[in-house]
């Protein structure tokens, strides 16, 4: 039995946390979805496909996330490019915040 599964009025929804190491990624704590149904055995079934999809995305969120830590480069302070000369000069004369 799914336990994610909420009623309101005669439709049913799935609600699950985002877990804690994914709150800062997605900007969520929670995610609540339509299943479209106000049958409850449809209900039940769809939140358990849509219990193993969320689980599936925030697994590969997850992975995708790791693997961009481990392959970001550290740079040293010198190492960052910065604008230069006149392309410098442009950009803070385009700037709306001055």
């Amino acid at each position: 039995m799914c336990t994610h599964l909420i009623k309101r009025g005669s439709r049913y929804y799935i609600r699950r946390r985002v877990p804690s190491d994914l709150v800062s990624i997605l900007g969520k704590s929670e995610v609540t979805k339509a299943l479209g149904t106000s049958n409850l055995e449809d209900a039940k079934r769809l939140c358990r496909l849509e219990g193993s999809r969320l689980d599936a995305e925030w697994s590969a969120l997850r992975h995708t996330h790791a693997a961009a830590d481990v392959a970001a480069p550290s740079l040293t302070a010198d190492e960052i490019p910065t604008p230069t000369g006149g392309a410098w000069t442009r950009a803070r004369a385009l700037s709306p915040r001055e």
